[in-house]
């Protein structure tokens, strides 16, 4: 077929005025970020960039990624569909891409000249991992594990559509991100001269800047994140800062890299015990903040502790709640073992309930500072681990439009003290601001539960988790 019957992009697509938006598309980078605040087109400029790619270079091979395939669809490909594509996805004779197996939900776009882009996630690893790329693009990168982002990184090598520039191979991993905290991997990365990172504005957006002035939406979207953003997210989201939460509680003991397992790991390690391994939960309640129930297992000495599964809505009834925790234990705790205890915020009726169906429902012990200091001990000794996969279902979509945490690991830079100003010295100030705490109360309550129970002993003062890896040492 002859590429120029089809137009490249949609019609409606404002042309790329911005010198940092053609930097992308200029770059020999074979790793470069978009990064920016909030609303600032990266992902449109990133997906038009490989669409573009894949106009010009017969048989290109991609894969478009986020931390969780479903996001892929709710979010990127409807984008790309209608305001990317020249015709969207339903003029096939028009049209130079098809989708395969659908239109919601294809595994993979053909283009006319024997190209492919595919749709994947970091929660479908094998697939992604195991096939070579000539680009691998992957939206909200911030989120990835570094691990897997090396090993991306390493299968884009351009191989597979036979991708030549200038007589020289290509591969490219390219990523958008939001600003993070100050010490994430890919700032590392940056430093090391191993990635390109390409810093974007809101004047970058020719949506909301275009023709040397701000465009009615770009007013309306500037006034709105002045608005609506507060603390963190105001530093990150309006300001494009890269930069921690203060007086986050638990921000200098968890270390993801440490205390972040893939599943076949904790597997490992419990097939591999000296002991048997028990299973136990935690439950928080919640109607217009989620609904938390985590599943935990470990040695029965409580020496390690593991959150192997957990669910994270909101919205749930009491018929629902009871529904999804009967359902996530049956579907993990192995046959012939049982369910030791589960500890429970206090909501009698809901506890009641509960029990008569045979959950084992103690109430917990909700003393905050406490629970907090053991939290930090099992940190700081390496004794406490989360399952990198641990939501057993799709993230709460309420929560992903609010930009708020859908798993408990995502609470923890959330989590925070109240602003040392308004601090008048007394205990209760002591206390964590109650936001964004849904999950880690579910933690903090187990964790209280297991120190009535004997245990290895945690030793050494509370202090920030060692053996930490090279490059968060620098």
């Amino acid at each position: 077929m002859n590429k120029s019957r089809y137009p490249m992009f949609h019609p409606s697509v404002i042309p790329v005025q911005s010198e940092k938006i053609k930097q992308m598309f200029r770059t020999k980078s074979r790793t470069v970020v978009l990064d920016s605040p909030y609303q600032c087109a990266k992902t449109f400029s990133c997906m038009a960039y490989v669409h573009a790619l894949h106009m010009k270079i017969p048989g290109l091979q991609s894969i478009i990624l986020r931390k969780e395939k479903t996001t892929v669809y709710n979010s990127i490909l409807p984008q790309f569909a209608d305001k990317i594509l020249p015709f969207g996805l339903d003029n096939r004779s028009a049209n130079p891409v098809h989708p395969h197996n659908g239109r919601r939900t294809p595994t993979h776009l053909e283009y006319f000249n024997g190209g492919k882009m595919v749709f994947g996630g970091e929660d479908d690893s094998g697939k992604v991992l195991g096939t070579e790329w000539d680009v691998a693009f992957y939206s909200q990168c911030e989120q990835a594990d570094f691990e897997f982002w090396q090993r991306l990184g390493r299968r884009c090598n351009g191989r597979r559509g036979g991708w030549i520039d200038n007589g020289i191979q290509r591969g490219l991993l390219l990523g958008e991100c939001n600003p993070s905290y100050r010490k994430h991997f890919l700032k590392r990365l940056q430093a090391d001269g191993l990635l390109e990172m390409i810093t974007v504005t809101h004047s970058d957006n020719p949506t909301l800047f275009y023709d040397g002035k701000w465009t009615a939406l770009g007013l309306q979207t500037i006034e709105d994140l002045k608005n609506n953003l507060v603390g963190i997210e105001y530093r990150r989201g309006y300001l494009g800062e890269w930069c921690s939460a203060e007086g986050t509680v638990y921000g200098d003991y968890y270390v993801p890299e440490l205390h972040d397992l893939e599943e076949e790991e904790i597997d490992r390690r419990r097939f591999e015990s000296d002991q048997d391994w028990i299973w136990y939960g935690g439950i928080d309640y919640g109607e217009r903040h989620p609904f938390v129930y985590s599943l935990f297992c470990g040695p029965e000495d409580y020496s390690e502790i593991y959150l192997y599964k957990e669910i994270y809505k909101t919205g749930l009834d009491v018929d629902q709640m009871r529904e999804e925790i009967f359902e996530l234990n049956a579907s993990y705790i192995p046959e012939g073992e049982d369910l030791e205890w589960v500890v429970a915020d206090h909501k009698p009726e809901v506890n009641k309930s509960l029990a008569k169906m045979g959950l084992p429902i103690k109430n917990a012990d909700k003393e905050v500072l406490p629970g907090i200091n053991l939290t930090k001990k099992r940190f700081s000794a390496n004794q406490l681990f989360f399952n990198k996969n641990s939501r057993d279902h799709e993230p709460d979509y309420s929560q992903v439009e609010k930009n708020f945490p859908t798993r408990t690991t995502e609470e923890i830079e959330r989590y925070v003290h109240k602003d040392p100003d308004k601090h008048n010295g007394s205990l209760q100030d002591e206390i964590p601001i109650k936001l964004h705490d849904d999950g880690l109360d579910v933690v903090r309550y187990v964790i209280k539960q297991t120190d009535y129970v004997p245990y290895i002993s945690i030793t050494g003062s509370i202090s920030p988790a060692n053996n930490l890896p090279d490059y968060l040492k620098r």
